[in-house]
């Protein structure tokens, strides 16, 4: 199942509990559960991966009337025998099926998707009426011969639209300064402001494939690594570059962060 076009190939699907719905699609789709933590999880299926994101309060959307993420089959596969593995695994048919070439499911959480042998209207979008996210990055965290990483990949390898993300600090929506004198508070606002550019261009934090980090003391480097790590908790880290300056632009400002993010179409 799965094709590299279309299909399950890099598709992100916005849930309330990554970690419930892992397994159900690895079973599904003869994949394997990458990680999982409470804020994603990742599936490798053939050619791409599956990444569920966590979302407060998320709620399935209504079928119909709701967008789908769709699977589309292989050619060697067929619909009857993948409807009869979604069941297996735990999935619901539908009340309402459009078209006999397609199936409409509900997986565990409630979540729309559909099995089919061509390209069903609403194709290429997720559950949430999202554009699709195929996801375009190959993470080398510790090739042969190098130190493992603290918390980074030595490289990321990445096809496809980058998003330049200009240095943030830690500053608020007018201006002033956050966090005066206490490093995890600071390094909490500069990553709630890179989420935010992100979110701006509809990606996420699990899409960043860089981050260069400017500190001006390296004994905040701990409180650096614990905000980084909520953040980034679960998916395969970045690259990263870690620079001690003199000072930055307000004398009050202990870091600032630059990021590189791989755009999914």
């Amino acid at each position: 199942m799965a094709g590299e076009t279309g299909g399950i190939a890099g598709v992100s699907l916005d849930c309330a509990d990554p970690g419930a719905l892992a397994g159900f699609y690895a079973r599904l789709l003869g994949g394997e559960v990458l990680w999982q933590s409470p804020a994603s999880a990742g599936v490798r299926v053939p050619g791409s991966t599956l990444v569920l994101q966590a979302v407060p309060g998320y709620r399935p959307p209504e079928w119909p009337g709701s967008a789908l993420v769709h699977l589309d089959l292989d050619a060697g596969d067929d619909l009857d025998g993948a409807l009869g593995r979604a069941l297996a695994a735990g999935a619901e048919l539908a009340g309402f099926q459009p078209d006999p070439r397609w199936r409409v499911l509900l997986d565990p959480a409630g979540h729309p998707f559909c099995l089919t042998t061509v390209t069903p209207p609403g194709a290429g979008r997720t559950a949430g009426g999202a554009p699709a996210q195929h996801r375009a990055a190959r993470h080398y965290v510790q090739p042969d011969g190098l130190p493992p990483g603290n918390g980074y990949s030595h490289a990321v390898a990445v096809a496809g639209p980058l998003l330049v993300i200009s240095g943030q600090v830690p500053a608020d929506a007018r201006g002033q300064v956050v966090g005066a004198g206490d490093p995890v508070a600071q390094a909490r606002q500069v990553f709630a402001n890179l989420s935010a550019v992100l979110a701006a261009a509809g990606a996420t934090m699990a899409q960043v494939v860089k981050l260069t980090v400017f500190l001006t003391d390296l004994a905040d480097l701990g409180a650096f690594r614990q905000v980084r790590d909520e953040y980034l908790a679960g998916g395969p880290p970045p690259a990263s570059s870690l620079v001690q300056v003199a000072g930055l632009v307000h004398p009050d400002f202990r870091l600032e962060i630059e990021a590189l993010a791989a755009l999914e179409y």
